[in-house]
């Protein structure tokens, strides 16, 4: 697992990243309301055996902006 950050528009967002950053598409998991990125951990990483798999804090939730 990588923990990393994106800011898009000035919007910090962390991100949780699984498996290989060498393909060219990914399993996206957005988190409900409420929640956070960490509400898909156990799950992406089970898909980050088989690909890349990412999670993101939307903003306003999580420890986004």
């Amino acid at each position: 697992m990588r923990e990393i950050s994106v800011t898009i528009d000035g919007v910090r967002s962390p991100l949780l990243e699984f498996g290989s950053r060498d393909v060219s598409e990914a399993v996206v998991f957005v988190h409900g309301n409420p929640g956070s990125s960490r509400d898909w951990e156990r799950l992406a990483r089970g898909a980050g055996e088989f690909g890349r798999a990412v999670a993101m804090d939307m903003p306003g939730f999580g420890a986004a902006d």
